[in-house]
């Protein structure tokens, strides 16, 4: 071998579905893989490497505002295969319940501030922030739930929500960031058939980002997250729906 790898391996545990769901982190790890093939003469050129590097297609949203750009993605969420489902059909393939979704809010500074100090709420419930890799211009928050209560699949009686409500609270404002992301069209109901083009479908999913600025004095006060919903790099807020 010409350039054998003498790193030791790593066991990643559960942060390969904490962690590694989130597009932040994927996108380093990407970086890092596409660095390392062209450290040793297999770089893949610079117009793939940008494609693959763009993660544009995983955005719901973005704003900037008060100095830092806000930016919601589609992170990786990974569904269980049902193989025991009695009532599922007789054919030779297995259903699986894709009735969870996740989604990452990135904060970034364009100021060289520090953003781990504002504050998050998810649904009415406190929630925080974590710096990403120690950077304080730039923290995350990943946010798990569920989209849809499937036909057949796990937990049947849990319900799902519509809507992820995000409120966000710099230091010393009087005004506060809301942003809610839909599941479906704000305006409720089913669309009237498929997108006609890709400009239509980029547009269905921008409108699915509601933006408002309201005032933090209006706030009520915030729930307290259980801590059941507390996991590395997300908040499962199936956690605290009621089933």
């Amino acid at each position: 071998m010409r350039y054998p790898f003498e790193h030791p391996l790593i066991d990643w545990g559960d942060r390969l579905h904490g962690q590694f769901a989130l597009p932040y982190y994927l996108h380093l790890d990407l970086q890092f893989v596409l660095a390392d093939l062209a450290a040793y003469g297999l770089s893949l050129g610079d117009a793939l490497t940008n494609l693959l590097l763009d993660d544009a297609r995983y955005e719901i949203g973005s704003v900037e505002w008060q100095g830092v750009q806000i930016r919601i993605l589609s992170a990786l969420e990974f569904w269980p295969l049902i193989g025991d489902a009695t009532a599922q059909p007789r054919s030779d393939s297995r259903l699986i319940d894709a009735s969870t979704a996740r989604i990452e809010l990135r904060l970034t500074a364009l100021n060289e501030s520090n953003v781990n100090d504002w504050k998050l709420r998810i649904n009415g419930v406190a929630a925080y922030f974590d710096s990403a890799l120690n950077h304080t211009t730039t923290c995350l928050a990943g946010i798990r739930y569920r989209c849809f209560t499937p036909y057949i699949g796990l937990h049947p009686k849990m319900p799902a929500l519509d809507r992820v409500n995000l409120i966000l609270e710099p230091p010393n404002s009087a005004l506060a960031l809301e942003l809610t992301v839909f599941e479906w069209q704000p305006q409720g109901g089913a669309y009237p058939g498929l997108p006609a083009n890709l400009a239509e479908a980029r547009n269905r999913r921008r409108e699915r980002l509601v933006i408002a600025e309201i005032a933090a004095a209006t706030l009520p006060k915030a729930k307290s997250m259980p801590v059941s919903a507390i996991n590395n790099f997300y908040f499962d807020m199936r956690r605290i729906l009621k089933c």
